[in-house]
């Protein structure tokens, strides 16, 4: 599973490329970077054990649309290296 940071859109933000504002989901209040430069692999087997286990816990915000996941994935394809961006 690749994961990536949403971060306050500012001028110290490195991340640029793609930016959500809060028509594109719910839970953003101002304009948002994804931060692709922090993005990291995870073993989706591990993470769901670690949340049987109670070791981590979903945030529950509410789900992204469509529309705007296929925006983060469509960027992601060129913001990410090669070996993260094979993932999506």
């Amino acid at each position: 599973m690749v994961c990536v940071n949403l971060t306050s859109f500012d001028a110290e933000c490195k991340d640029d490329v793609c930016i959500l504002y809060p028509s594109d989901y719910a839970w953003i209040k101002r304009p948002t970077a994804v931060a692709f430069s922090y993005a990291r692999l995870f073993d989706i087997g591990k993470l769901e054990e670690n949340l049987t286990k109670k070791i981590l816990r979903l945030a529950n915000p509410p789900d992204i649309p469509p529309i705007t996941f296929a925006k983060i994935r469509q960027i992601a394809k060129t913001a990410l290296d090669r070996d993260t961006a094979r993932f999506l």
